[in-house]
């Protein structure tokens, strides 16, 4: 299923409960954009942690700045575990 084919997609299709949560927390949104949390939604966060700075007359994504957004995620996302597992929860 291609994301921009169903644009109501459920986010729990890519991202964890956990990698949600950390998108929330480190990612802001600007206060025009919208708050359905779908699966386009988190991508774009995704996004902005690649770099990209979603300005209404931006580009679309590039697969490099989703890379480079998913390789964070993946950082945020190991530290977030391992602070979570040493306060002992």
């Amino acid at each position: 299923m291609n994301q921009r084919e169903d644009k109501e997609a459920s986010p729990s299709l890519v991202f964890t409960e956990t990698e949600q949560k950390v998108l929330d927390q480190f990612v802001m949104d600007s206060p025009s954009e919208s708050r359905l949390f779908t699966l386009q939604y988190y991508l774009r966060r995704v996004a902005k942690l690649g770099g990209y700075l979603a300005r209404k007359n931006d580009p679309p994504r590039r697969k490099i700045v989703i890379w480079r957004g998913f390789r964070k995620l993946n950082d945020l996302h190991a530290g977030f575990l391992a602070a979570r597992q040493s306060a002992g929860n």
